[in-house]
This record gives C-alpha cells, sequence and structure tokens, in this order.
C-alpha cells in the first residue's frame, strides 16, 4: 500500500507499507473524506493520554499522584519528553452497554 505524506514545509512524500492503521478517532477529517463509518460505540473521556515535554523534570523518574478526583502517572522518555496518563474521575461515563 502507498501512502501520500505531506510535511509542513510543503513538501511530499510517498511512503509503501504492507499495512497502514489509522488511529484518527469517529469524526475526523480522514474519516469523512474517504467515506468510512464508524461502527464504534461512544468513548470513554475520562482517561487523557499524551506526550509532553516537561519544562521541570518530576524528583522521580515514574511518578504517580492520586486523589478522590482521579490519578495522573508519568513515566519518562529521555531528553525532557514524558508520557503523561490521566484519570478525571468526574468525567467518568459509563459503556453504552451496561445495562445488560
Amino acid at each position: 500500500m502507498d501512502a501520500e505524506t505531506n510535511h509542513p514545509d510543503g513538501a511530499t512524500a510517498t511512503l509503501r507499507a504492507r499495512y497502514l492503521v489509522g488511529t484518527d478517532g469517529a469524526s475526523t477529517t480522514v474519516r469523512q473524506s474517504l467515506g468510512m463509518p464508524f461502527p464504534g460505540k461512544s468513548a470513554i473521556r475520562s482517561v487523557m493520554l499524551a506526550d509532553v515535554l516537561l519544562e521541570r523534570v518530576p524528583d522521580e523518574a515514574f511518578n504517580f499522584a492520586s486523589n478522590q478526583h482521579g490519578f495522573t502517572f508519568f513515566a519518562p522518555f529521555g531528553d525532557g519528553w514524558y508520557r503523561v496518563i490521566a484519570w478525571d474521575r468526574q468525567q467518568q461515563q459509563l459503556p453504552d452497554d451496561c445495562s445488560d
């Protein structure tokens, strides 16, 4: 399969791969332009994940904190980059089919 990429400077390139995986979500431009339906169910919005560059490095290499509102977890990648996972208990939603 060939995939054309567009770079911020306007340059394009064609990549060849055996598999191409799209992780773009339910209602994105990619899915809409391809006319692809999303057969899934609503996602739980209480869990967040981000890769961030921190100005101040945490005291512990792996950092975990929790309270009655949820939790956060920081894992280092190196050079100040961290994977951050957080759960916001106030945004917890039950799955669509939990009434079964």
